[in-house]
């Protein structure tokens, strides 16, 4: 799962974490600081899905256009 990290100075990153522990220990590593919040990160499930339905119109229309 991706997490969204805020760090103590204000920046955010997004960390690719099993928990939100995890996430938590690896900032730790990388960073050599507590995060001072973390989420979980739901932007790019809705932007895929949107995508893959796109990507399913436009086959369709594609065989139809080649099947007329």
């Amino acid at each position: 799962m991706k997490y969204l990290v805020e760090l103590r100075n204000g920046n955010k990153v997004k960390i690719e974490a099993n928990t939100k522990n995890h996430a938590v220990g690896l900032c730790r590593e990388q960073f050599g600081v507590n995060p001072k919040n973390v989420e979980e990160y739901k932007g790019d499930g809705f932007i895929s899905i949107f995508a893959m339905i796109l990507f399913a119109v436009v086959v369709m229309f594609s065989f139809a256009v080649a099947g007329a």
